[in-house]
């Protein structure tokens, strides 16, 4: 993976999260997590029912195979 970020400014982004408060270390984590969820849900078609909305952010954040394995009857459709 080709890499857009310095050295020194991956260090520094890095020693300001070590420097948080575990609390705020965590509630970053999950802001940040909230906003790729929404970014990908945003990608995705809006009629999809709950179960393929699940299934296809399951496939983007962890991967086909995870997916396929957790929702099987679903994995006809991503072939």
């Amino acid at each position: 993976m080709k890499r857009d970020t310095s050295p020194e400014a991956e260090r520094f982004v890095r020693e300001r999260y070590r420097a948080m408060p575990s609390e705020k270390r965590l509630l970053t984590a999950l802001y940040m997590f909230d906003t790729a969820q929404a970014r990908a849900r945003a990608s995705l078609p809006s009629d999809l029912s709950k179960r393929e909305l699940r299934r296809c952010l399951c496939e983007r954040f962890y991967g086909v195979e995870l997916a396929r394995k957790v929702y099987p009857e679903s994995s006809e459709d991503s072939k």
